[in-house]
């Protein structure tokens, strides 16, 4: 009865099939969607990055004072919030012009195809800046991560509804939707990796016939390319990718095929090296790029790595600093094999011990042949992913809070999820146990998976509606905390940026009275973590989660300051979050 009931999809018209894939992912889109118009409360600098290094006039960052130098900063000086209109957005006679790119570009440590194609969109839309400008571009990757991973998956299992699961799962997880909600060009990197792994495993993998070869190794070969020159994380992977695979090839004993592949993916590296000349200027630039972490411990990152994916694709928490899960399963296997020494002493002659001992070896045999195909397919990029990961645990700054550094493993976690979903749908082979685990793997993943990026850094808060027309003072640490408020700061008449030294000098207190006594409508943000004067706020930090909790009376040194010493009679606390706080001075 079970049997008749039970949907074989196998046996489903290709027709039907895609057009069950393009639902299941229209309903992806809508759900991310979602997120981006009413869970995405601010942006994180690489977000306005984006949208600085493609619109911009030549400027690196939108404090400089003139065009092509990083570091070149004005500071305690009052600006027109149009600079910001300018920096992050289109201009009249800016559009579908490239040139300042070549400007932009040698002082970026990315390729140039995701800020062409977001300067093109944007050029639709003159002067206006808007967040689907680049969530435009992140549908679209997202549409090739889906398509690929499918087709991915399928090669591998040789079953539909097992790679329609995992499209399903990957599309809802939490990682996913942060990777959408963050304007930038992961998505469609790792859209153009997803599908140049497909084509690499099929080229080594499937039955020679030179047509289908190819086709397969001339896709590879575009695959890459568009890799290439979207994200230079993804040449990484693909190096090591590659040459596993050809060493697959030489142990087939199939040296033109491995000849054939390896000229072909180095040809696509030499081609984005000609078709790509800013990468020299970016090499010979300094770059901050993947910032160091040597002081701290690599272990600590390694295994924050682990933590990220497995929170963010599973909702798995695992205690960073008491534990990881890989350690947990570390010492579960320890102590199973200790228990089952014990017990096989004890019961090594009784009849029932041995019928249990026997049922155990062959379930656990059956279970490894199946898989042995799988697995075939999938070693070489999971070691791929493995490698890479040791690789990234040494250079990035990965704090024991801040999870924003998932965003450089973002290309592992369609993988990460093929390759646990492919060994559940094996350990439970029924239809029905398959949907059921899949249900449950994507609700624990959106309640318990960190969505950073969706709602921007917690530092930041919306400015008033009313702040068009006012001021704005912004006392933080640094440029990247300033970029944080950049899409609010844009609308105000004028913004003064002042660092917390500047300010307990006394420096800019005078700048910004003489400003205060000819206005009526100022705004006053302040980052009360980075302020250099005695805050009585009390930090806390989780040491098993490592959540940052405060504690802070807005009305502290910080209130006392401009009331007291630079003259402001009546200041309205307007509102904050975590470290943030705006005020309002009159």
């Amino acid at each position: 009865m079970y049997k008749e009931m039970k949907m074989d999809l196998n046996s489903i018209s290709k027709k039907k099939i895609m057009v069950l894939i393009f639902v299941i992912i229209s309903i992806q889109c809508l759900v991310s969607s979602y997120f981006m118009a009413y869970k995405k409360m601010n942006y994180y600098a690489d977000d306005i990055y984006s949208y600085g290094t493609a619109n911009s006039s030549g400027k690196i960052n939108p404090l400089q004072s003139e065009q092509g130098l990083w570091d070149k900063t004005d500071i305690n000086i009052w600006k027109a919030g149009e600079t910001l209109v300018d920096y992050l957005t289109v201009q009249e006679d800016e559009a579908f012009s490239y040139k300042n790119l070549q400007i932009t570009l040698q002082y970026d440590a990315h390729p140039p195809l995701y800020f062409i194609i977001l300067h093109t969109i944007c050029s639709f839309t003159i002067n206006v800046f808007s967040r689907w400008s680049g969530f435009i571009i992140n549908i679209v990757g997202m549409i090739f991560i889906q398509v690929y991973l499918y087709r991915l998956a399928l090669f591998i299992s040789r079953r539909r509804e097992d790679a329609i699961l995992i499209m399903t799962f990957f599309g809802l997880t939490s990682v996913n939707i942060n990777m959408m909600c963050f304007l930038r060009m992961y998505v469609l990197s790792t859209g153009f990796v997803v599908a140049f792994t497909f084509y690499c495993l099929r080229y080594v993998y499937s039955i020679d016939d030179k047509t289908l070869s190819d086709k397969n190794l001339l896709l590879a070969f575009l695959f890459l390319y568009m890799a290439s020159i979207t994200d230079y994380f993804a040449d990484i992977y693909a190096c090591v990718l590659v040459v596993l695979l050809c060493l697959i090839l030489i142990i087939k004993n199939k040296i033109k095929k491995m000849l054939c592949f390896g000229s072909a993916m180095l040809s696509a590296v030499v081609l984005m090296i000609i078709t790509c000349p800013v990468l020299f200027d970016q090499l010979s630039f300094d770059q901050p790029g993947l910032y160091g972490a040597e002081s701290y411990p690599y272990m600590l990152q390694l295994r924050m790595g682990i933590h990220v994916i497995m929170n963010g694709l599973f909702g798995v928490f695992t205690p960073i600093f008491a534990s990881m899960l890989l350690f947990y399963l570390l010492w579960f296997t320890i102590g199973f094999a200790i228990l089952y020494s014990i017990v096989l002493f004890l019961f090594r002659k009784d009849e029932w011990f041995k019928l249990i001992r026997i049922k155990v070896r062959m379930i656990v045999a059956g279970t490894l042949r199946k898989l042995v195909p799988h697995l075939q397919m999938l070693l070489p990029v999971i070691l791929s992913c493995v490698i890479i990961l040791l690789i990234y645990a040494r250079k990035l700054l990965l704090y024991f809070y801040h999870y924003e550094s998932v965003r450089y493993l973002f290309i592992f976690t369609p993988f990460v999820a093929l390759t646990v979903l492919i060994v559940l749908f094996e350990l439970f082979r029924w239809q029905r146990i398959k949907v059921m685990v899949t249900m449950i793997m994507i609700v624990t993943s959106l309640l318990f998976g960190n969505k950073c990026f969706m709602g921007g850094r917690n530092v930041t808060v919306d400015l008033p509606a009313e702040s068009a027309d006012a001021d704005v003072v912004i006392i933080e640490k640094g440029i990247t905390t300033f970029i944080f408020h950049i899409a609010d700061i844009m609308r105000c008449k004028n913004y003064f940026y002042s660092s917390p030294i500047d300010l307990s000098e006394n420096k800019s207190g005078d700048l910004i009275k003489e400003k205060a006594e000819s206005n009526d409508n100022m705004i006053l943000l302040v980052d009360i973590n980075c302020y250099s004067l005695d805050t009585k706020e009390e930090q806390s930090v989780d040491i098993l989660s490592g959540e940052v909790s405060y504690e802070f009376n807005p009305y502290n040194e910080t209130y006392e300051y401009f009331r007291d010493e630079l003259g402001f009679n009546d200041i309205e606390f307007l509102g904050g979050y975590h470290t943030c706080y705006v005020y309002r001075l009159k």
